[in-house]
């Protein structure tokens, strides 16, 4: 210790000891504001119940009675029942009109809390800051050891306030297989852990799931083959992340600290209870795999007797579903090749059908046949029998001459009264268009007369544009001309 203070008071180390006081002066302003807000007397009230979540990680005491002062100093105050040890956790927030208290359960209490054991009778509940001003004791502590140049890290100096160290890229990772139950951004955070080659940092607000996020980066390295060394300023906090991983018989916890701060269900991890705690459990654990499998034997041998049995009855089954089997083949076989003699006989009895269809269709044929000649051989007796004279042949004969050329006469007839329907209706167009011609005429000579008795030119122009007449190339010329001279005799006139 006399030579630590004999370098202290060297030169070169006050020197070093002024600098590093400077640079951590601007931390005392802090260090001042966080001792004052963190300087409360501890708060102890009475209460009417505890109201937990569906997972225990949360209750709300309600019917607190404090003053205003009080409500206000709540905010991250650890909670601890009056007739209890250890605190239950912490309190996340006050609700001063509806008299309650929030409170974050630390995961070694969850399994108290399940099984009701933290409703003690007293009814009080007491609400200390003593966690955070142990913290700043230590803070200024390790200020106070930075600058006397007794930092249990000799590179803190340098670390702290010369050169940055180098951090190296986060390095692309698969996908993981979680254990817990993660949001998107724990996920991201354990991912982007267990990517990192030296240094990752995650920080989050109270209440965010960082205790899980290192209980998954545990199991994760674990899975790995690595360890982890989970180090807090706190023991509560390193004893919530311990508490996280008991529930994995696979990873081997090993709990360093003061015993006296450890919780109690981190001092069985202790190195000096750790082993005994290993052992013991691992005698449980074959212990309890042996009676398993002792049970399972008997399970086994059961099983196997009753496989037996099942399995010669069903040989048996077997037998008689085979020969079922080939009695079935042959009725098929059977039934196959009469349903082909059968085919074969209904092939002949359609060709027989079909040449008895042709025949009878030849029958049919010859019957009428035979049917018109036999009237005919009727009327040729009938003929002969009833056969009239030759002046009546001739008679009729004449007489159909004769009509032959009444209808011939008749046919001509209708032909010339075709033609005169034909020119009639020509007339009767020819003596329409005369008309109309007529009409016309008479129309062009009162145009003729209205034009003779017209008096002015603009009478004139009037009658061609009112008639639509068409000017002619002599009149056009005309009509232009004297256009020009009524103009001219215009301008004489003004």
């Amino acid at each position: 210790m006399g030579l630590l203070n004999l370098i202290h008071n060297m030169p070169v180390a006050q020197e070093s000891s002024m600098y590093v006081q400077k640079r951590i002066a601007s931390w005392e302003g802090y260090l001042k504001i966080q001792e004052q807000s963190a300087d409360i007397p501890d708060i102890t009230t009475r209460y009417s119940t505890l109201l937990f979540n569906d997972d225990f990680s949360t209750v709300k005491i309600t019917g607190c009675e404090m003053n205003d002062k009080d409500w206000k100093s709540l905010k991250d105050m650890s909670v601890k029942l009056k007739g209890m040890d250890q605190e239950i956790g912490k309190v996340l927030k006050a609700n001063r009109s509806a008299s309650t208290v929030e409170v974050e359960i630390h995961s070694y209490m969850e399994a108290l809390a399940r099984r009701q054991r933290l409703d003690v009778p007293s009814k009080e509940v007491i609400f200390s800051n003593f966690a955070t001003l142990s913290q700043l004791k230590r803070l200024r502590q390790g200020f106070k050891q930075l600058e006397n140049g007794s930092a249990a890290n000799p590179e803190l100096e340098r670390l702290l306030f010369e050169n940055k160290p180098p951090v190296k890229a986060v390095n692309s990772q698969a996908k993981l297989q979680f254990h817990n139950r993660l949001n998107e951004f724990q996920q991201a955070a354990v991912t982007g852990a267990m990517s990192a080659e030296d240094l990752y940092v995650i920080q989050g607000p109270p209440g965010t799931g960082k205790t899980t996020v290192i209980s998954e980066i545990c199991l994760q390295n674990a899975k790995a083959g690595l360890r982890t060394l989970v180090a807090s300023q706190s023991n509560l906090a390193v004893d919530n992340a311990l508490g996280r991983l008991l529930a994995t018989k696979d990873i081997r916890i090993l709990r360093v600290g003061r015993t006296e701060s450890i919780e109690e269900e981190g001092k069985k991890f202790i190195e000096e209870n750790v082993g005994q705690y290993w052992k013991d459990h691992t005698l449980q654990e074959v212990s309890s795999q042996i009676q398993t499998r002792n049970q399972r034997e008997t399970e086994i041998e059961i099983e196997w007797e009753a496989n037996e049995q099942e399995q010669e009855r069903l040989q048996q089954q077997l037998a008689r579903i085979e020969a079922e089997l080939e009695a079935k083949k042959k009725a098929q076989q059977q039934y196959n090749e009469a349903r082909s003699i059968i085919e074969e006989h209904n092939k002949n009895i359609h060709g027989v059908e079909q040449e008895g269809q042709v025949v009878q269709q030849l029958i049919q044929k010859t019957e009428q046949s035979l049917r018109l000649l036999n009237d005919t051989i009727d009327q040729d007796e009938t003929f002969l029998v009833e056969e009239p004279g030759h002046d009546l042949f001739q008679k009729e004969l004449e007489d159909n001459q004769q009509e032959i050329v009444r209808l011939q006469d008749s046919v001509a007839l209708q032909v010339l009264q075709d033609e005169m329907n034909e020119l009639k209706q020509t007339i009767d167009m020819v003596s329409a268009e005369c008309e109309t011609w007529k009409e016309e005429k008479k129309q062009k000579e009162a145009i003729t007369d209205r034009i003779t008795a017209a008096k002015k030119f603009d009478s004139l122009k009037w009658i061609i544009l009112e008639q639509n007449l068409t000017r002619s190339l002599q009149v056009q010329p005309l009509i232009t001309k004297l256009d020009q001279f009524r103009e001219r005799i215009n301008s004489w006139i003004s």
